[in-house]
């Protein structure tokens, strides 16, 4: 009987494997086959398969969501491991069930049995769920902790995509007690969206380097968390205030409109837009600069009102800026080199006042370096500024930085900051903020520094991997003189 149920096991692995050959070669007649014979055999796995193709639908399978509870049930039934945290989140996100705190908790038992078992996607879900505060207590370092175990590769890339973005957005805004971290919050949203598409990432990714658009980003939106910034905030805690603003202006529509949308009705507060902007219009006339800033954002580009209003958005910039705001004298600067309502065209105000921004802002010290390196009275002062916001971590800086000392400019008085180690660190750390043209000059790099070798899972196949997901395979291609090919991804091929 063993032998049988080996002989079995050995077939189903095999249709898998044919399953998924087939998948590469974008043959899905024969994908969906092998599929169906391995779940004929008895393949839990097969039935989760099965499952998500009628919970996506696509051209051959039509979306079906009855069909994707029953064979997500039937994978359980069949031992397929990962299937137990695909069913619990049914319960809880109300496909099952009657959303009782029951279910809830017989979704959160589902999931941490599937991890027992060794379920990829449980890390996700759990960590998930802790932020949420949903029979588990709310514990953003937890949530950490989850998001964390999920792998790369496989089954598990979507998983992990998500689990990366929620992870930067923990380290991004130190919740819950977590200590900030920009630097990895940065390295995790970006590769969220790299290495793994996550599409929920996709509009936060930052390509300049700069996290002084907080409003770009969706902090997690735990119930404790958001009533607690709302108690704050009626308590008149501006800070509390802003960031509940913050929150709400990028809630889009799902899970976290739904959540929210109960917190506020729990506190007699209904969900509106006009509710978030009256928070920040508040604040700014308080003189909170953050909420200036949030203002101009959201007339600039007609966010929860009627129409854009441009002379409005245009003159939260200027009190901010008057009041030294580092952002929004960055702004400024540009609105000075362009001309808007309300604001002349005038290059040197726009030079002044990116020199009052850019100890604190990247992107100010970047633009003084465009604007003042082709004049040879002020190279030097050019590169200075250059080098400062390459030192603060703006991609293109740090490329253009890395480009002149190749070329034998010498940028920096510090020896040091001219040499191979110090340039190839800035090089690596552009490549990983998705800038376009480093991300192929670090491929070269890493691939001659590691004797034309690759290895999974390595820092140059994670490159090679963002590469190729933001679409510049042919690019790289070109820089490596035409010895990369793409194929699988798992089957690149090197050739020295």
């Amino acid at each position: 009987m063993a032998d049988n149920d080996d002989d079995i096991q050995n077939e189903i692995e095999e249709l898998l494997s044919k399953a998924y050959s087939c998948l590469s070669k974008e043959d899905h007649k024969g994908y969906r086959k092998y599929i169906e014979d391995a779940y004929a055999l008895g393949s839990g796995i097969a039935a989760l398969i099965i499952g998500f193709e009628y919970r996506m639908g696509n051209r051959y399978t039509k979306k079906d969501i009855n069909k994707y509870i029953e064979y997500v049930k039937e994978a359980v039934r069949l031992g397929g491991v990962n299937a137990n945290s695909e069913l619990g989140s049914m319960y809880l996100n109300g496909l099952i069930g009657n959303n009782t705190m029951e279910d809830y908790k017989k979704g959160i038992d589902l999931i941490k049995k599937g991890r027992e078992l060794g379920d990829f996607s449980a890390g996700y879900f759990l960590g998930f769920y802790s932020e949420l505060g949903i029979c588990m207590e709310t514990d953003f370092k937890k949530a950490l902790e989850y998001f964390n175990e999920v792998p790369y590769g496989g089954p598990s890339s979507p998983y992990k995509g998500e689990s990366l973005y929620r992870a930067g957005e923990i380290l991004l805004f130190g919740l819950g007690g977590v200590e900030k971290d920009y630097k990895k919050a940065k390295e995790y949203i970006n590769k969220s969206f790299a290495l793994c598409k996550c599409q929920n990432a996709r509009k936060y990714v930052i390509k300049d380097g700069t996290y002084e658009d907080a409003l770009l980003f969706e902090p997690c939106l735990s119930k404790d968390f958001v009533i607690d910034y709302l108690h704050k905030s009626q308590e008149g805690d501006i800070e509390a205030a802003y960031s509940l603003a913050a929150m709400l202006i990028n809630t889009g529509d799902g899970v976290h409109e739904t959540f929210t949308n109960r917190i506020l009705k729990l506190h007699e507060k209904p969900y509106d837009r006009k509710y978030e902007i009256d928070i920040l219009l508040s604040l700014a006339e308080k003189g909170h600069l953050p909420s200036m800033r949030a203002l101009a954002h959201i007339y600039k580009n007609g966010i929860g009102i009627s129409r854009k209003n441009v002379r409005s958005a245009n003159s939260w910039v200027i009190k901010a800026a008057n009041k030294n705001y580092a952002p929004c004298l960055f702004d400024l600067g540009r609105l000075h080199e362009e001309g808007s309502i309300g604001i002349e065209q005038d290059m040197n105000k726009a030079i002044e006042c990116y020199k009052k921004a850019y100890h604190a802002n990247s992107k100010a010290g970047f633009r003084l370096y465009e604007l003042l390196k082709d004049n040879e009275d002020t190279k030097k002062e050019a590169y200075r500024y250059l080098e400062d916001s390459a030192i603060k971590g703006n991609p293109k800086a740090e490329f253009e930085y890395y480009s002149l000392v190749k070329k034998g400019i010498k940028v920096s008085e510090k020896e040091e900051n001219n040499e191979e180690e110090f340039i190839n660190n800035l090089l690596f750390d552009a490549a990983m903020s998705l800038h376009e043209d480093a991300l192929p000059e670090a491929i070269r790099v890493k691939y001659i520094q590691n004797g034309f070798h690759l290895e999974e899972e390595s820092e140059l196949d994670n490159l090679i991997h963002m590469a190729s997901n933001i679409g510049i395979d042919k690019k790289v291609s070109e820089t490596l003189g035409g010895k990369l090919n793409y194929g699988d991804p798992k089957e690149k091929i090197y050739k020295a």
